[in-house]
């Protein structure tokens, strides 16, 4: 009777053991699917990127959090555009935020952005996501690196630049990186007097930038316009100064960088009008060298 007792135990033992084995077997299974921060760990060309994300504790939400989470990594010796300093030098919190910068929710491949859209990041931003003339995916400046990554909580996209928040930046680089701005940029590419001016930050001034939907409604108009006129326009657009709509009322009459020209810009709880053809719709887009708003209509001055 102690035998057969003795001999029903060690089987029981062995089946209990076969069936923790398979257990452990089936748990090794699942956590070995990789994560996000899994991805970037083994990738040799993202060892930059993942020293900031350990640095700032972004990390673990790329390891422990379901997402899921799409994240433009920026590769090593991807160019970073900050001006007077390097992200390691920015204190942790804003490297946090920098990282958060890069990462918006949902799985997003990049065969579907075909059309011009706006990304919310992590960090309660935007990221401009379009297509230049060649079809190429540009996240802001950054250019999508034909390499992605699929996790089970995300996919990471190699991109070659660093995304850069406005505040950290010029006001020509923050109208550059909005493809709904592109008018504006493509014209004062034209003139290194007005280009330069808002690329160099050598004055602090406010820019009044028409929509690409404003220029195409004036496009009759401009056409009319010698290539000197067309330059006075858009030095017309500027101003010297940091003028934000925010806490402004009342009415001014600021000089702009065309010579004997002025605006009539009327401030009133956040809304702002000029010379009473235009207004912002988007107000206060602040950089290192100024700010910017977006207006919906070109102005057009006066000429003799």
């Amino acid at each position: 009777m102690f035998k057969i007792a003795s001999g029903f135990f060690v089987l029981c033992l062995i089946l209990f053991s076969i069936t923790a084995c398979q257990d452990s077997s089936t748990s090794a299974s699942v956590d070995s699917d990789p994560s996000i921060a899994t991805v970037i760990e083994e990738n040799e060309e993202f060892s930059f990127l993942l020293s900031r994300l350990n640095a700032s504790g972004v990390i673990t939400k790329l390891e422990e959090e379901e997402g899921p989470f799409t994240i433009f990594a920026p590769r090593d010796g991807a160019a970073q555009f900050f001006i007077g300093t390097n992200i390691i030098s920015l204190p942790l919190s804003e490297q946090r935020d920098l990282m958060l910068f890069h990462i918006v929710e949902g799985r997003i491949p990049a065969e579907s952005l075909t059309d011009p859209v706006r990304l919310e990041n992590l960090a309660g931003r935007e990221l401009f996501a379009s297509r230049d003339s060649e079809g190429e995916l540009k996240i802001n400046f950054a250019t999508y690196i034909e390499n992605s990554f699929e996790a089970p909580n995300g996919i990471v996209h190699k991109v070659d630049r660093w995304q850069v928040p406005d505040e950290y930046d010029i006001i020509y680089f923050n109208i550059l990186k909005r493809y709904f701005l592109s008018d504006f940029v493509d014209a004062t590419g034209q003139f290194d007097d007005v280009r330069t001016p808002l690329a160099n930050g050598d004055r602090t001034l406010t820019a009044f930038v028409p929509s690409n939907e404003a220029f195409e409604a004036a496009a009759d108009h401009l056409a009319t316009l010698t290539h000197e006129q067309l330059r006075e326009v858009l030095l017309y657009h500027i101003v010297v100064g940091r003028f934000l709509s925010d806490g402004t009322q009342g009415e001014a009459e600021i000089e702009t960088l065309r010579e004997g020209s002025n605006l009539n810009i009327f401030f009133d709880n956040g809304n702002v009008r000029i010379n009473n053809v235009s207004s912002v719709t988007e107000a206060d887009i602040d950089g290192i060298n100024g700010v910017f708003h977006v207006i919906d209509t070109v102005l057009i001055p006066e000429f003799d």
